[in-house]
C-alpha cells in the first residue's frame, strides 16, 4: 500500500498504460508455455519459462491490486477533504445568514431613525414657522398699539 498523496492521475495512467502494453504479450506467452509445459512437463526449459511468465503475471496482478488500493485510499482522502470543506461551507452559510439578518435589523433601525429624524425635522420646521408667525404677530400688534396712541 503506497498511499502516496503526491501521485497524480497522470502517473496512475502512465503506470496503467505501461502494464497494458506488457500484459497482452505476457498472456500470449503464458498460453503458449502453458500448453507446452502441460504437454511435456519433463522439459525443464518450458517449465522455467512457464514459471517466469506466471511470476511476471503475479507481479503485475500485485501491482494492479496495489494501484487499486492506492486509488481507493486517495479517493477516501479526497472525500474526507470534501466533507470537511462542505462542513466549513455550511458553517459559513450559517454565519452569512446571521450577518444578513443583522444587516436587515440595522437597515430597519436605520430606516426607522431616518423616519424619526424626518418627523422631528418636520416638527421643527412647523415650530420654527409658528414662532416666526407669533413674533410677526407681536410686532404687528405693537405697531398697531403704538400707532393708536
Amino acid at each position: 500500500m503506497n498511499n502516496n498523496p503526491t501521485v497524480t492521475p497522470i502517473q496512475y495512467m502512465e503506470q496503467l498504460n505501461s502494464l497494458e502494453n506488457v500484459v497482452p504479450s505476457l498472456v500470449k506467452d503464458f498460453k503458449k508455455y502453458y500448453v507446452y509445459f502441460h504437454t511435456t512437463p519433463e522439459n525443464q526449459e518450458y517449465k522455467t519459462m512457464f514459471e517466469n511468465i506466471q511470476g511476471n503475471l503475479n507481479t503485475i496482478s500485485t501491482q494492479l491490486l496495489t494501484m487499486t488500493n492506492d486509488l481507493y485510499y486517495a479517493v477516501e482522502r479526497i472525500n474526507k477533504q470534501l466533507f470537511a470543506l462542505n462542513r466549513e461551507i455550511d458553517i459559513e452559510k450559517e454565519i452569512h445568514q446571521t450577518l444578513e439578518q443583522n444587516v436587515k435589523k440595522v437597515e430597519n433601525k436605520n430606516n426607522a431613525s431616518i423616519e424619526l429624524i424626518s418627523d422631528y425635522t418636520q416638527m421643527y420646521d412647523y415650530c420654527y414657522m409658528r414662532n416666526w408667525a407669533i413674533f410677526l404677530s407681536f410686532m404687528i400688534l405693537i405697531l398697531v398699539i403704538v400707532n393708536r396712541k
